[in-house]
């Protein structure tokens, strides 16, 4: 039964804009929610395009074979029909080679961009007190260090190896926490 001022309110607005004021405050999902969910959306459709390539390869190679066997079955036949079916065989192989190209091409670009993903959700997640303190990330070299700018594929490991001092040489140089978390354009002191 409604009320006196809800059934002004009824009369007044109409029932859709009545039932919408009355039935109170909605939620509206956080930054985080909607980049969690963005990202969800994004590896889902990673995933379609990958099973997708998978399908293309599985046919191409079912036709491959296909092709084949009909080498095969002419063996010592037709000459002109042997020409046909190797000039078709050729042919598939070629779109084969292409199709594989392209597969490899789409996975870098998936990889990149699910990497760019994960880094830009990573960064947006870190907050001013969990971010690592390093003193190399203000550009403050100590005297007597080298500056290294962190590369691409580079890991910690990879760069002591690289000057021949310990991993734990260079977290204790730049104060850092993680020996996993590097970042490319990050200046490094590297202590000699």
């Amino acid at each position: 039964m409604l009320s006196n001022w809800q059934s002004v309110v009824f009369r007044f607005l109409g029932p859709v804009s009545a039932a919408v004021i009355m039935q109170g405050c909605t939620t509206v999902p956080s930054d985080e929610d909607r980049t969690q969910a963005a990202v969800q959306t994004d590896v889902s459709n990673m995933h379609e395009d990958l099973n997708m390539l998978r399908g293309r390869a599985d046919h191409l190679e079912a036709q491959t074979e296909e092709l084949r066997m009909s080498v095969r079955a002419l063996g010592s036949g037709d000459v002109a029909g042997k020409a046909a079916v190797e000039k078709r065989l050729n042919a598939m192989e070629l779109h084969i080679r292409a199709t594989d190209e392209a597969r490899e091409a789409d996975k870098k670009d998936i990889i990149e961009k699910l990497s760019q993903k994960l880094a830009d959700v990573i960064n947006r997640n870190r907050g001013s007190g969990e971010r690592e303190s390093s003193r190399s990330a203000q550009g403050d070299i100590p005297a007597g260090a080298i500056k290294h700018v962190v590369k691409d594929k580079e890991s910690l490991s990879v760069i002591a190896q690289k000057y021949g001092v310990t991993v734990n040489a260079i977290l204790e140089a730049n104060r850092l926490k993680n020996a996993n978390v590097v970042r490319v354009g990050q200046v490094l002191a590297i202590p000699r």
